[in-house]
């Protein structure tokens, strides 16, 4: 039996990743966006606070940031790479509660944007970088957080998001599925993320 950093067991971690999101990129000159969008069943408000809460990104996202993210101003994510740490910092430029959230590092920048609709929320991601070789990783990664996300507002132990990557053959799937849908090429990268 496996188990993740904090003892809890993997073995029953096993999600459906479901089916792809909505998936389209916008380039421009010199850089390229991801938008990725995908309904939830819950309100903007538990949508913002599992964006935005320190605590919540922890149990879902791919990096945990030193302070809740519902702020403007600096801040600093902890990276999981495997069993190391990488640390990276950032800057959220806008937080207006429940509907938008925007922050950058180094030479990404992501997006949400949060709306009612059908008795729930619909989110809207945009990750914008530089080069479109990143793009069916960057989306893939996402997918797997927002179905994680979704497992943990549902009330569900989510498996956290290295465990989800671990999950199968279904990040290489994902990987490879939204190569075709954004018409990239681009090999996985030799592991899969942690």
């Amino acid at each position: 039996m496996q188990f993740d950093r904090r003892g809890h067991s993997l073995s029953n971690n096993v999600i459906d990743l479901g089916p792809l999101l909505s998936a389209q990129l916008v380039e421009t000159e010199d850089q390229v966006t991801l938008i990725l969008q995908k309904h939830f069943q819950h309100g903007c408000d538990w949508m913002w606070m599992a964006l935005t809460r320190r605590i919540l990104l922890a149990e879902w996202g791919p990096f945990i940031p030193d302070r809740n993210l519902d702020e403007a101003g600096p801040a600093t994510l902890s990276v999981p790479d495997g069993e190391d740490l990488s640390f990276v910092h950032c800057i959220v430029h806008r937080a207006i509660c429940p509907f938008i959230l925007e922050l950058s590092w180094s030479d990404d920048h992501l997006g949400f944007e949060l709306t009612e609709a059908d008795g729930g929320t619909t989110v809207t991601l945009f990750h914008t970088v530089e080069s479109a070789d990143r793009l069916p990783d960057i989306a893939a990664r996402w997918h797997i957080c927002l179905v994680v996300v979704d497992r943990l507002l549902q009330g569900r132990r989510p498996a956290r998001y290295y465990e989800a990557a671990e999950n199968g053959d279904g990040w290489q799937h994902l990987h490879d599925q939204y190569c075709q849908v954004l018409g990239i090429f681009s090999p996985a990268p030799a592991q899969r993320p942690h």
